[in-house]
């Protein structure tokens, strides 16, 4: 049997599904960890910064859903796709 075109595709995005999420997730935790621990004094942990990780938290947040939302489309597609083929062979 073969494998259907867009499967590779498939699998891609849910890889890259779950590293933007795990990756997004992890650097907003270590930076608010790190902004608690750290010395109030240390520029590279101020106010701003906590802001503009906030911000890239948020992009990342709507990058992951749309990185989601993506792979669903996809997914919907093969399967029409495949539905299509069985109709078009019967």
């Amino acid at each position: 049997m073969e494998r259907p075109k867009g499967l590779t595709l498939i699998i891609f995005a849910e890889v890259l599904y779950a590293v933007s999420a795990f990756l997004n997730f992890f650097s907003f935790f270590l930076i608010l960890i790190l902004y608690i621990i750290s010395d109030k004094n240390n520029p590279y942990l101020s106010f701003e910064n906590i802001g503009t990780a906030i911000i890239i938290f948020t992009l990342g947040v709507l990058a992951v859903i749309g990185a989601k939302d993506a792979w669903e489309l996809k997914k919907t597609r093969i399967i029409y796709l495949s539905w299509y083929k069985y109709v078009r062979i019967c």
